[in-house]
């Protein structure tokens, strides 16, 4: 089975200032409305744009807020387009930020960060990650999508508390949504499509983070055709959550459980659905002591649910899957023992 390595990226830009004019409650950029600005734009107090900007934009100050009002930030491909380090309480909003390497970034390289808020920005065309978040907590991502991005559209990185809700990821090179080493966090609503367009990734990646609830998103159609990508994957990760998920129609698994780089266990999956994927809809390759509980597996090329290659002590109840191309459900002759199957709806099943 394959492996993944995440990369962290250090992002790096310059301090230079665009003079701005002050308000009584807010600063606004000096150039006439609905001109382009250029340069490093530094905010230190609340900011409305009035035009699109050209270079990054760099949060100074805490408890501020920015507003593009749906302008654009605009790069050459290099740095984070909106940067917050070490920043609490600021919010980020409205802006559409194209053409750097991170389009906005959150990270904790100059001080603690938390309870930052990023609502409704779009962010296209990044060489590595559409949403950037390193060692922060508490934050909220709600509404913003990311699409074209190098490798990850929302990538979460050694965070805790984290919430995103009802953002979208679309046309990333490997990964739409990805937790790294980040536990306690909520992911709902939110919709990964058209990911992996390297041939290789997921639409949700959830690699060695524990305690995190996933429920009501959609990972559909993620991989072209002979593509190495799942709907949603958990590797090495323990304690989590999946409820209400979709994966459909993507080009291996619908969900999988890995035991690489730790165990995948203790996870509950409940009431989720894969059917049509192009190869299985639910596998566990080497998980122990996982519940699976009311799932639906229809219409897989090849198994709706697998178990294998040591997988134990798994408790499967009240699953259904039908009209899968092999078999409904398979225990393979490599799995371990002590999985227990109870009042599951299967058409056809091996070894079970």
């Amino acid at each position: 089975m394959r492996a993944r390595m995440w990369r962290r990226t250090t992002v790096a830009v310059a301090t230079a200032g665009l003079l701005v004019l002050s308000t009584a409650s807010a600063f606004v950029v000096s150039a006439s409305s609905g001109a382009t600005t250029s340069r490093t734009l530094t905010i230190t107090k609340s900011t409305t744009l009035t035009g699109d900007h050209v270079g990054n934009v760099v949060i100074q100050t805490n408890n501020v807020t920015l507003n593009c009002a749906g302008h654009k930030v605009i790069g050459d491909g290099t740095g984070a387009g909106i940067l917050l380090d070490g920043r609490s309480g600021v919010t980020v909003k409205n802006c559409h930020v194209t053409g750097f390497g991170d389009g906005i970034s959150v990270q904790a390289v100059a001080g603690s960060s938390s309870h930052n808020t990023l609502i409704a920005n779009t962010v296209s065309d990044t060489a590595i990650t559409g949403f950037l978040v390193i060692g922060s907590s508490s934050d909220m991502l709600a509404g913003n999508s990311s699409s074209g991005s190098g490798h990850w559209g929302f990538l979460v990185k050694s965070s805790t508390k984290e919430t995103l809700s009802s953002n979208t990821a679309t046309g990333a090179g490997y990964w739409g949504f990805g937790l790294d080493s980040s536990p306690r966090n909520y992911l709902a609503h939110n919709t990964a499509m058209h990911n992996g367009t390297t041939g290789h990734g997921d639409g949700f990646f959830i690699d060695r983070s524990n305690a995190n609830v996933l429920e009501q998103n959609t990972a559909n159609s993620n991989g072209n055709p002979g593509a190495d990508v799942d709907g949603i994957r958990l590797q090495g990760s323990q304690d989590n959550v999946l409820r209400g998920n979709v994966a459909n129609g993507n080009a291996s698994w619908g969900f999988m459980l890995f035991s690489y780089q730790g165990s995948a266990s203790g996870n509950l999956l409940t009431g989720n659905t894969a059917n049509g994927n192009a190869i299985m809809g639910f596998a566990l390759n080497g998980a122990t002591q996982n519940t699976l509980s009311g799932n639906t597996a229809n219409r897989n090329a090849s198994y709706g649910i697998a178990v294998g290659f040591g997988a134990s002590a798994n408790m499967f109840s009240s699953n259904t899957a039908h009209a899968n191309g092999i078999f409904d459900a398979t225990l393979q002759d490599s799995a371990g023992a002590g999985n227990v199957w109870v009042r599951n709806h299967f058409g056809t099943t091996d070894g079970i």
